[in-house]
């Protein structure tokens, strides 16, 4: 991590490349791509024209904790 989130949770040990584990840049980013289309932009959806639950985001609810 790095900006404002990491210095508020250092991420702790070597960096990854260090200790041999292969992040899969490639991978990761076509991962997240499809969670945030397939999960979230019906959310976002919602929230822009309104008809959003009305109760919580479980787990995103306290986001600044992390």
């Amino acid at each position: 991590m790095d900006g404002a989130a990491g210095a508020r949770h250092p991420v702790r040990g070597p960096a990854p490349d260090k200790i041999g584990v292969d992040p899969e840049p490639g991978r990761l980013r076509a991962w997240n791509l499809e969670n945030v289309h397939d999960y979230w932009r019906s959310w976002a959806e919602r929230a822009l024209t309104g008809t959003a639950p009305n109760h919580p985001l479980i787990g995103v609810a306290d986001a600044d904790r992390l």
